[in-house]
């Protein structure tokens, strides 16, 4: 596990489904020397379906006969409410409800879902603010190293990180803390995230801060 410290960029940050997998979000904090954060949401969005074009098994095909495809519209992704274009089954609009999903053949990449998360917060115009949040994809494991001498000896230790994630991190700064850790969740993260479990006082783990 690793505690992420980086400049804050351009708000909402914007977080892929893969990513957010591997983020405590109940850890997530804004720091600063002169930072008073007021709220925090957390958003999930995935762009609709609704009015894409697909094509989508014919009705009047049966499982005995060969599968037919047809043109169409889908009006309501819930419920799989699809237009059918097709003038050889009728010149009329014909609506399809309820259609099997794996009857359905998407023109265009399924969208994904996003996280996005938002602070209201009141700080100094000039102060540079930081976004703190634990990650589990980024794992280290360390190995020694000692060199003995005629009157002395040298223990060296190595720590080597191994990112899991989808993209790749630049580390400025790495500080290994081994042992049982007690981390303390500020109260005021805790309080604005509602819609989320309340995080534990304390987690007993190995933690990498950058």
């Amino acid at each position: 596990m690793a505690e992420v410290s980086q400049p804050l960029g351009t708000l909402p940050l914007e977080f892929t489904n893969n990513q957010w997998n591997y983020i405590r979000s109940d850890s997530i904090a804004l720091l600063g020397s002169h930072v008073n954060v007021t709220s925090m949401t957390i958003t999930e969005k995935r762009k609709s379906l609704d009015g894409a074009q697909i094509y989508v098994r014919s009705p009047i095909s049966s499982d005995g006969n060969e599968s037919k495809f047809v043109k169409g519209i889908l009006l309501n992704e819930s419920s799989n409410t699809i237009k059918i274009q097709d003038e050889s089954i009728s010149d009329k609009d014909l609506f399809l409800n309820n259609a099997p999903t794996n009857h359905i053949l998407y023109l265009e990449e399924l969208p994904k879902t996003k996280f996005y998360v938002n602070f209201t917060y009141d700080a100094l115009h000039d102060e540079i603010l930081y976004v703190s949040y634990l990650r589990y994809d980024l794992n280290w494991i360390t190995r020694y190293e000692l060199n003995l001498y005629d009157d002395t000896s040298v223990l060296t230790a190595i720590a080597k990180i191994r990112n899991d994630g989808e993209l790749a991190v630049s580390i400025g700064r790495a500080e290994i803390i081994g042992g049982d850790i007690n981390l303390k969740i500020p109260i005021s993260v805790r309080q604005t995230l509602s819609n989320h479990a309340e995080a534990p006082e304390n987690l007993k783990s190995p933690r990498l801060a950058l």
